[in-house]
């Protein structure tokens, strides 16, 4: 008798063990139904948990560990509808985005509707709430966005005119949601939901200005695999710094002219890292286009840094010329693949995404570098460097 006591205790003492280590995530979604809710993140741990249960009547509820620290974790629901569709014979699709949460020591509630899943409510503690109330300072450009994006997404190939004008569209609501999460992050620096914001954020900063945004949040959260990865894509760019002189190079153009970067001093270059296979790269051309007319007169230059992906150093080449002649931009032209085994641009700048653009002022100086097109930070620039 007295061994089953023993065992009878030492189950209690486990039990509530892993009550104490676990929380409770239930919630309400419009439209679930009977299907499954599925919750996965990588704990603070390193390790990788799924939780899947079946919903009854629209609610669910399931347990998982709790955390040293806040973790950011996605929310699937089976009852879910991707987008999908049939072109010319190839088939197209488009998962539906999750909920993002954060797990960490608090039990949560969650609502949302399916159809919009990722606009949902958590409620349960400070890091959630934060994030709830971000979102709903963001509804009304993500909601737009949302429609926008599933429209394009429906558009033939061939509608080019309503595609250029829906993008328009998303470009100016992107920069509106971006403003609202820059002035979030600014206001909240001891905030988790600032931190993860500023870590899905990179393309709506500078480098530098990315680096201070992130240096402004208070220290709670930096012992955190987000804020990790965020100091090292901060890392990686230190070597082009604002302020920092540009790694010099010389190389040949399109046309076989010798190109030195130092012969460009007294003049604002902008260095465009780019491909013909990356379509944000061709597409931020129009743009730089009206740029480059508008300052080249006043010692404005753009070198366009080439990284082609072909196999071939012919393919690389033709492919190359070609998007340059399509895509009609008059301004310097070297492609990178084509002596990179003497000097690698992309590895010297670390460039770890097209396009990159680096500033350099009339020193030769880095003013700004910038991955994307989705501020105008290099318009600002260019207005006071080019007077």
């Amino acid at each position: 008798m007295k061994n089953y006591l023993s065992l009878f205790f030492l189950f209690c003492f486990f039990f509530a063990s892993a009550q104490h280590d676990s929380i409770t995530i239930k919630g309400v979604l419009k439209g679930q139904g009977k299907q499954w809710v599925s919750i996965s993140f990588t704990g603070s741990n390193g390790k990788n948990t799924s939780v899947n249960v079946l919903a009854v009547n629209d609610s669910f509820q399931c347990k998982v560990p709790k955390q040293d620290f806040p973790v950011m974790a996605r929310l699937f629901s089976g009852a879910q509808k991707s987008l999908s569709k049939s072109e010319n014979g190839i088939n197209y699709g488009n998962p539906a985005p999750p909920m993002m949460l954060f797990v960490y020591h608090s039990d949560l509630f969650v609502t949302g509707d399916v159809p919009i899943l990722h606009t949902g409510t958590i409620l349960g503690d400070s890091e959630n709430l934060d994030y709830t109330d971000l979102k709903k300072m963001i509804s009304q450009p993500e909601k737009q966005l949302w429609e926008i994006r599933n429209a394009m997404f429906y558009l033939s190939e061939k509608d080019s005119a309503n595609r250029k004008k829906m993008m328009a569209e998303v470009t100016v609501l992107s920069r509106k949601e971006a403003e609202i999460k820059r002035k979030f992050i600014s206001d909240h620096p001891a905030s988790f939901a600032s931190l993860l914001t500023l870590s899905m954020m990179e393309n709506f900063y500078t480098t530098s200005d990315y680096a201070e945004a992130y240096e402004h949040l208070t220290a709670a959260y930096k012992k955190t695999s987000i804020a990790k990865n965020v100091e090292k894509r901060i890392q990686l760019f230190s070597t082009t710094a604002k302020g920092s002189a540009a790694i010099p190079f010389i190389r040949k153009d399109k046309d076989g002219n010798e190109i030195s970067l130092a012969a460009y001093k007294g003049k604002v270059v902008l260095l465009d890292f780019w491909g013909s296979w990356c379509g944000p790269c061709r597409a931020t051309h129009p743009h730089l286009k009206e740029l480059y007319a508008q300052y080249k007169n006043k010692g404005f230059e753009i070198i366009a840094i080439a990284n082609e992906t072909a196999k071939t150093p012919e393919e690389q080449r033709k492919n190359w010329l070609n998007a340059i002649k399509t895509d009609q931009i008059p301004w310097v032209h070297i492609l990178n693949n084509d002596g990179a085994e003497k000097q690698n641009l992309v590895t010297d700048y670390h460039i770890a995404a097209f396009p990159t653009k680096i500033l350099l002022d009339k020193q030769g100086n880095i003013v700004l570098r910038i991955t994307a097109a989705a501020t105008d930070d290099l318009d600002k620039a260019l207005e006071k460097l080019c007077k």
